[in-house]
């Protein structure tokens, strides 16, 4: 969706949640424009930036008009917040290099200037922003591994929904799962040399955490209940196999003790097709094992199998039932 589509949503959210109209629908609805997608939650987090530096006495006139026209003014007020954040957000993206996507199922490789080589995975997009002290990078979404090429004059960063992993001559792969409840969910996995990851709820300082080799932070936030900004925070630290974080790269994904509702989910990811699960508790029993890529529906019939279930057609899609 084009830059000043997403702004324009994202000035008309912030007026609509901030006006005495605002009822319990707009909420949800919003929450589920938030999920849509990761360039979402930034260009509403910009329009929240920028909102807060309008003055408050101009803020409450847009909110209790008294008796001036009180469309003409909420309309005037929203028209001209989205100009102002349509500008922040034109001179960022002015500022920014190149890009990178991956098309749903593709995988793609790239070599930046600096010669830290970096691996899209599946429905993923890099925009790259290099100056003369830092070396950052923007994961809009998706899943990247980074090798990156050591200089510690020049951090390499990497920004994803808001979050900061800092690195330095290291290989490391991060994640939006755009999926999660409310914000986008991100995991790093460390997988060799060091890297901090920095969590900033908006409330307090900024709170890192530095990842040791083979360890996994993974942050979920949601939204504090005024709805204008990120709530708390925390960096969750695991050790997962990281023969299972990686395994996309080799064309396969791994699952250990997962539902099948959480594997259909993430062969989706993929390309795979749609599975209704007719009888809700099929889609509770576990999944564990390496499953290949390029063939989902060969992989799927394999899952089915273990638990002596069928696979089959329907109009709508795959169906896995008793």
């Amino acid at each position: 969706m084009p830059a000043d589509v997403v702004i324009a949503e994202a000035s008309a959210w912030l007026v609509r949640l901030n006006s005495p109209q605002k009822s319990s629908t707009d909420q949800a609805a919003f929450q589920e424009w938030l999920r849509a997608d990761s360039a979402h939650v930034r260009a509403y987090e910009l329009a929240a930036q920028m909102w807060a530096t309008i003055p408050r006495a101009a803020r409450l006139n847009a909110k209790n008009p008294g008796a001036r026209p009180r469309a003409r003014i909420i309309a005037l007020a929203a028209t001209a917040f989205a100009s102002v954040i349509a500008v922040a957000w034109f001179v960022m993206l002015a500022r920014m290099g190149p890009s990178y996507e991956t098309a749903v199922g593709e995988q793609r490789t790239v070599i930046l200037s600096d010669g830290t080589k970096v691996t899209l995975n599946t429905n993923s997009a890099l925009t790259v922003r290099y100056t003369r002290s830092e070396r950052r990078t923007y994961l809009n979404r998706g899943e990247a591994m980074f090798e990156v090429a050591q200089n510690p004059q020049r951090p390499f960063l990497v920004q994803a929904a808001g979050e900061l992993v800092r690195a330095i001559g290291t290989t490391f792969v991060v994640r939006v799962d755009p999926t999660a409840n409310y914000l986008p969910e991100v995991a790093v996995t460390l997988i060799e040399g060091k890297v901090e990851v920095e969590s900033n709820d908006g409330a307090r300082q900024p709170q890192a955490s530095v990842l040791e080799p083979g360890q996994r932070a993974t942050l979920h936030s949601v939204l504090s209940s005024s709805a204008k900004a990120p709530g708390a925070s925390q960096w969750l630290v695991d050790e997962p196999k990281l023969a299972a974080v990686t395994a996309w790269r080799r064309g396969d994904v791994v699952f250990e003790d997962a539902s099948l509702r959480e594997a259909v989910a993430e062969l989706r990811r993929y390309g795979g097709p749609d599975v209704k699960f007719p009888d809700p508790s099929v889609g509770t029993l576990r999944v564990s094992g390496v499953f290949g890529l390029r063939d989902i529906t060969e992989s799927l019939q394999a899952m089915a199998e273990v638990h002596r279930l069928k696979l089959r057609h329907s109009p709508d899609g795959l169906v896995l039932e008793r």
